[in-house]
């Protein structure tokens, strides 16, 4: 996905979420508090940036590849 965003030249890796919270913990099976404070956490690490509603900025994203592989402890 942040790939996409980079060849429609986006700033930084971009995501464009077409899924609200609610719809991400409703398929994940989570709490959408569950879900927003994942994404508060990421915002306060400087991980992630929010720009626009429905589109987040991947700041940090060896951080995220590692935390996905296992290799960093999240806070």
């Amino acid at each position: 996905m942040a790939e996409n965003g980079q060849r429609r030249l986006l700033p930084g890796p971009v995501l464009d979420m077409p899924m609200t919270r609610a719809d991400i913990a409703d398929f994940l099976g989570l709490t959408l508090e569950t879900v927003s404070r994942g994404f508060t956490a990421f915002r306060r690490r400087g991980w992630i940036r929010e720009p626009t509603h429905g589109r987040v900025e991947l700041l940090l994203r060896q951080a995220l590849m590692e935390l996905i592989d296992g290799e960093a402890a999240p806070r």
